[in-house]
């Protein structure tokens, strides 16, 4: 039978994993917003006046400008998802009434859910190509491929 201390730290760190939880999506909207803003200024700062001949490689780096937003996006909402998986314990125990279950296992909980190193990498890559997450970066990354392959700057006649 859990105590009432136990009882107590579990609800806190429900608590607090909750708001962990709730400060993550504030996190992921700027995430966002500085990838659109970052990208398509790159995009359009490659366009603004004719550049040298490597005009479409700096399409294309401004196309990859996106990648380690989404990269930093994925890493976080895997937190985010881990942090869920202990909640669900944690709710679960709480409407069951068990008795097993440790308060302050935020940590331990992480690696049970991820397992070893692959299945670790399967979960992030299952993150990382959700939909929500991987919006608006492919986006972002197909258009200037695009760009530089079809349609790159044009040179300077210098």
């Amino acid at each position: 039978m859990i105590d009432c201390v136990e009882a107590n730290c579990i609800l806190k760190e429900y608590l607090f994993l909750q708001q962990t939880i709730e400060d993550f999506n504030k996190q992921v909207i700027e995430f966002k917003s500085w990838s659109v803003t970052v990208g398509i200024a790159a995009l359009i700062a490659a366009y603004t006046k004719p550049v040298s001949s490597a005009g479409r490689v700096g399409v294309m780096i401004a196309a990859l400008s996106a990648v380690p937003f989404w990269l930093t996006e994925s890493f976080w909402k895997l937190s985010q998802h881990l942090h869920g998986e202990r909640t669900k314990d944690i709710e679960k125990c709480l409407s069951d009434g068990c008795t097993d279950l440790k308060p302050l296992q935020i940590y331990t909980s992480w690696f049970e859910t991820l397992g070893g190193f692959w299945t670790g990498v399967g979960h992030w890559l299952g993150v990382a190509f959700q939909p929500n997450v991987i919006t608006p970066y492919v986006f972002l990354l197909a258009t200037g491929l695009v760009l530089a392959w079809r349609f790159p700057p044009p040179a300077s006649t210098e």
